[in-house]
């Protein structure tokens, strides 16, 4: 009986403890996972258990931030359901980076962030502020609000049916080369409609939901279209995930393998694993995509596709309207921070791709909040979770753990400031800090050997003729063409790219982005100083400030350094991110400077420039600056269905051939060899040429360049040699040779072994 009594008094005592909760869900659903991974249950089962998981997951991870955001549980808890699907990607993607995939490890590890709810108790307090509640001084629009939200919703669907009659898997170097003009029509009714339902007597759900619709539409443009898929860095992903998925390590390691790999570290050695940054950055999006994988059984490719846009469309909206509720006392502008990264090309484009950059991005904007709470509430809870969360990033995008790095010592210089106005020492700690902040990217570029300085470019004229570049690409007077080898960069608002692209012809004038982008930068530039002006609160400081600091690291990257900026160019979401919200800060004080009437008719007292007639003109300018965006790109060259064809009837053929070596040979393009690398799980990378840094292949381009002018044997000789093979197959299309090469090329290998539509392949065995 006292044993009874005794065992009775232990689970009364684990019920009542936080670790109860948390405990039993990681043990139960690391059980299910790892049957349902093993794919042990039916498929409907291992359906059955995903949706439980996301479920509870959100559950308890509404729990948790019920304490840090005030929202309705209609909003709160799909943010949870991020929140938990993002610490599922961390927490997975762990034994990837030091270990392999292993099912019954992964399993344990996707289970993790259950254990959260061991550090949350019922009792703690909510230290989230209340809503205020506050009434707008914006004029509110009366509408038939039904039959808005019917229009938003037949627009919406009308302009992703002709997303679905323009999917195509040929070549192309950007959607709208393919999408019906009349797509961008159907947008453009959809993006007003909403603008103006925020600005409406609509209640905040009905407007909420038209926004996180607008923005399901807008993100479905690339996953829907390409049929292949787009982009180039997918096949490299999806060839990393099919790698693990055969249980090998993912050089470098730390457990597992027989002799660790090491660097050097300011004379210390260190197993190379830690400073591995391509493992840990990537490594969230491997952990996700390979997690629903094998619990669905979708494809990898597919899930490849879709994960992070069906992610993207309802996370960012909403977690930038509780970022809008932090800086803006008014609802509406609060909601108008929701749909403004619709208005910029970076949150287009990158929001409907699966790219680690996205996805650590993601985590960075709870990040921005936890903060911007922190300076508001001066609540110390907020600052430990951004503190938290920004060591977290170091198993995600390494760029989110640097940036982090900056918020939360900014964040902390500005509450000393605020706090101790006298000390001198003070305001220089924070000026060495600030200046610091603003070399600390371009600086780990030169270390980590991504850029070098050249210091000619400090002299005075050609620091004037930098600056002079930079506007010119900031305000798109100065544009380039890059034909499709990567996202154009530099403008954050528009795809930088001077080829045409939109078939709508209201859109082809090619004068629009220049001028909406001197108005939109224009608008930014106004909030910015007043942001930095005695009455504006400490959260628009803090925003300005970093906007500051990110885009003077950009300008000292890419104008006065040379080399890849890898990290600077990834700064493109954020800086776009300060920059839309300078700009409603901006906007929001133009317009109610016009509060008044200012220019009077010479009969009848109604004004022209009141705040009614400047809202309706500030509605119809995002809206045409949004569509303007929208259609401006991205411009990007892809793999097709014909490539990929080809690509797996490669890798059917090279292991025949090879026997036991990996000595592979095939001489192509650099966009098929993408596929051929992802059919093969990373057997084959590079056609089996040497591969330099940022994925440089200067031979192969020579000799492909070359037989695709004058093919001759020489050509093909020196690509068994480079490669170390004894046969080589030469792919190529017939976009890149004209009839001459191809009679030639026929002479010399006879005819091709295999076509695949446009895609032409041969064998060549050495002659010699």
């Amino acid at each position: 009986m006292n044993i009874f009594a005794l065992i009775s008094k232990g689970i009364h005592f684990f019920k009542q403890h936080p670790l109860y909760k948390g405990v039993i869900a990681y043990i139960f659903f690391a059980m299910l996972l790892y049957f349902s991974i093993n794919h042990t249950f039916p498929i409907m089962v291992r359906y059955g258990v995903l949706v439980l998981f996301l479920g509870v997951g959100g559950s308890f991870f509404k729990t948790f931030l019920d304490r840090f955001i005030h929202l309705s549980y209609w909003c709160l808890y799909p943010l949870s359901m991020a929140f938990f699907i993002l610490s599922v990607s961390l927490s997975a993607g762990i034994p990837l980076v030091f270990y392999r995939y292993s099912p019954f490890i992964f399993s344990l590890f996707v289970s993790v962030p259950f254990l959260l709810r061991c550090v949350v108790k019922d009792s703690d307090p909510n230290c989230a502020p209340l809503e205020t509640g506050k009434d707008d001084s914006v004029p509110v629009f009366r509408v038939p609000v039904k039959k808005m939200v019917v229009a938003v919703l037949i627009s919406g669907i009308v302009t992703v049916l002709f997303f679905f009659f323009a999917r195509t898997g040929e070549h192309i170097l950007h959607p709208w080369q393919v999408v019906h003009p009349l797509a961008l029509w159907a947008f453009a009714v959809m993006t007003v409609l909403v603008v103006v339902v925020i600005f409406s007597q609509a209640s905040l759900r009905i407007a909420f939901f038209l926004i996180i619709v607008h923005s399901l539409v807008l993100h479905a443009y690339l996953p829907i279209v390409y049929d292949s898929g787009f982009g180039g860095d997918r096949w490299r992903h999806i060839a990393s995930e099919r790698y693990l998925l055969t249980g090998e390590i993912y050089e470098p390691g730390l457990i597992g393998e027989d002799a660790i790999s090491t660097k050097k570290i300011f004379s210390m050695t260190i197993p190379e694993v830690f400073i591995a940054g391509n493992k840990t950055s990537y490594a969230p999006q491997w952990a996700l995509t390979i997690f629903f994988h094998r619990v669905t059984g979708i494809s990898v490719e597919d899930v490849d596709q879709w994960i992070v846009p069906l992610l993207w469309f309802w996370f960012v909206p909403m977690i930038m309207y509780s970022i809008g509720k932090v800086l803006f006392q008014e609802k509406r502008w609060a909601l108008l921070c929701a749909f403004i990264p619709s208005m910029f090309f970076p949150y287009q484009v990158y929001g409907s791709i699966t790219i680690a950059v996205g996805i650590g991005q993601m985590m960075f904007l709870f990040i921005v909040y936890f903060l911007l709470q922190y300076i508001h509430t001066k609540n110390i809870s907020f600052a430990k979770m951004s503190v938290f969360l920004t060591l977290l990033h170091y198993f995600s995008y390494i760029l989110h753990l640097f940036l982090g790095g900056i918020g939360v010592i900014l964040a902390g210089c500005l509450g000393w400031v605020y706090a101790k106005k006298h000390k001198a020492w003070l305001y220089v700690f924070c000026v060495l800090c600030f200046v610091l902040f603003i070399i600390l990217i371009p600086l780990s570029e030169y270390i980590f050997g991504f850029s070098t300085f050249q210091f000619e470019k400090l002299y005075p004229q050609t620091l004037v003729l930098s600056a002079a570049d930079a506007f010119g690409r900031l305000t798109n007077i100065v544009g380039y063409n890059h034909y499709g080898s990567y996202i154009g960069e530099g403008n954050f608002l528009y795809e930088a790219n001077r080829l045409p692209k939109s078939s709508a012809s209201f859109l082809r004038w090619p004068y629009w982005p220049m001028i909406l982008s001197l108005i939109v930068y224009g608008m930014a530039g106004i909030g910015w100083v007043l942001a930095l002006k005695k009455k504006s609160s400490r959260q628009w400081k803090f925003i300005a400030l970093f906007c500051g600091i990110l885009g003077a690291s950009y300008f000292i990257s890419w104008f006065l350094m040379d080399g890849y900026h890898t990290l600077a160019r990834r700064l493109d979401l954020s800086i776009a991110l300060f920059v839309g919200l300078l700009f409603l800060y901006g906007a929001r004080w133009i317009i109610h400077r016009f509060s008044f009437p200012l220019l009077y008719k010479e009969r009848g007292g109604g004004g022209i420039l009141t705040a009614h007639n400047i809202l309706i003109l500030f509605i119809i300018g995002i809206s045409f600056v949004t569509l303007s965006t929208y259609a401006s790109g991205p411009i990007l060259d892809r793999v097709t269905t014909d490539e990929l064809s080809a690509a797996e009837y490669l890798w059917a053929e090279l292991p025949s051939i090879v026997s036991d070596s990996n000595q592979y040979c095939v001489l192509a393009n650099t966009w098929p060899l993408l596929a051929v690398e992802s059919v093969s799980a990373r057997e084959v990378i590079g056609g089996g040429f040497p591969v330099y840094t940022e994925y440089a292949q200067p031979e192969r381009v020579k000799l492909f360049e070359k037989m695709s002018q004058h093919p001759n044997q020489k050509l093909l000789e020196r690509a068994l040699a480079v490669t170390t093979a004894k046969t080589c197959f030469y792919m190529t299309e017939y976009r890149f040779i004209n009839r001459r090469v191809y009679t030639e090329t026929v002479k010399l290998l006879g005819a091709p072994e295999k076509t695949f539509g446009d895609v032409l392949i041969w064998r060549y065995v050495s002659r010699l």
